[in-house]
């Protein structure tokens, strides 16, 4: 495989990347991801998945199962935070790429 194969590679990973982080960018915009996600899930399920894994009336498998749901939420939101970040770095490294490519291009 050549330098300018594996740049092309490198590529479409990257841009898959960025599309991944603009689709991300324009859910966030949808009322229904913000009704859905961050409010009824997020929000209350996850604020009472809390309180239940705080009550020692519940068997303890309850509160742990509670306990791991109540998580659920930051667990997604740092999901959704790190696909915002590799797009971002993506984005910049594709612009490295394509003007090392025109680089590499230019001197064959």
């Amino acid at each position: 495989m050549t330098e300018l194969d594996n740049i092309k590679i490198e590529k479409e990973a990257l841009n898959n990347t960025i599309k991944l982080r603009e689709a991300y960018l324009e859910l966030l915009k949808d009322k229904n991801y913000q009704l859905v996600i961050e409010q009824a899930f997020m929000v209350d399920d996850c604020a009472r998945y809390a309180r239940l894994s705080g009550l020692t009336s519940n068997p303890e498998a309850v509160r742990t199962d509670a306990l791991s749901k109540a998580q659920s939420a930051g667990h997604l939101a740092e999901y959704l935070h790190m696909l915002n970040m590799k797009g971002i770095t993506a984005a910049n490294s594709l612009e490295s790429l394509i003007q090392h490519e025109a680089e590499l291009v230019l001197g064959e």
